[in-house]
């Protein structure tokens, strides 16, 4: 049997850069879903689908994802967060 620690962890999560503030964010059962702004929804290219939910949960900060280790373009990371 291998022994080995975990000496770090890092993460991004909806309204919280970090691990640690993912965990107060859960014990304060705060939520990470909010409205969409008018001007969001209008943007969207699929306000007009029948099944649309004018409802959020995302990354601040997108253009900062390592888009090199993820094989995608800014463009196409921002579209998938």
């Amino acid at each position: 049997m291998s022994k080995f620690a975990i000496i770090g962890m890092a993460g991004r999560f909806p309204e919280a850069d970090t691990p640690d503030e993912l965990f107060e964010n859960l014990l304060k059962g705060k939520s990470s879903f909010r409205p969409l702004t008018t001007e969001e929804i209008e943007n969207s290219p699929y306000s007009r689908d029948n099944n649309f939910v004018s409802i959020t949960s995302t990354l601040r900060n997108v253009y900062g994802l390592d888009n090199e280790l993820f094989k995608g373009t800014s463009k196409n990371s921002s579209k998938n967060l």
